[in-house]
C-alpha cells in the first residue's frame, strides 16, 4: 500500500535540498457535549508514517500542464495560476518520494534547537 504525505512548498525546497527531517502536522479534531453543553475535546493525535513505512510519494500543489508535463508550484510559486490542491496528486504524478522512514519523534515545534534542526 502507498502511502503520500503533504508538503509544503517550503518542504518540498528543504526536501530538494537534502534536508532529512520535516515537521509534519499532527490532526486535532474538537467537539462538543451535546448534553451539558459544556466544550470537551477529543484529541486524535496521528502521523501520517510510521517508522518502517517504504515508497512513502510526497503530495504537492501542481497543475497538469499538458497530459505528459507537470507544472509544480514550489517551482514557480508567483505565478498566478489555477493549482490542484496536494490532497488530488497520485503517486503517478509526483516527483518526489521517500525511500523509507527511519525514525518518526514527536516533539513540540517550540522545543526544536536551532542545534538539533542542522543535526539532521
Amino acid at each position: 500500500m502507498n502511502k503520500s504525505i503533504e508538503f509544503t512548498q517550503s518542504q518540498i525546497k528543504a526536501y530538494e535540498n537534502n534536508a532529512n527531517m520535516f515537521i509534519v502536522p499532527i490532526k486535532e479534531s474538537m467537539q462538543y457535549g451535546a448534553e451539558t453543553m459544556e466544550n470537551y475535546v477529543f484529541t486524535n493525535r496521528y502521523t501520517p508514517i510510521k517508522k518502517g513505512d517504504k515508497d512513502i510519494f510526497i503530495q504537492e500543489e501542481f497543475r497538469l500542464y499538458t497530459e505528459t508535463q507537470i507544472d509544480y508550484k514550489a517551482d514557480t510559486p508567483n505565478i498566478n495560476l489555477e493549482w490542484q490542491p496536494a490532497s488530488k496528486m497520485t503517486k503517478e504524478q509526483s516527483r518526489l518520494t521517500i525511500s523509507e522512514c527511519i525514525d518518526v519523534k514527536a516533539v513540540r515545534v517550540q522545543d526544536i534547537t536551532h542545534e538539533e534542526k542542522n543535526k539532521y
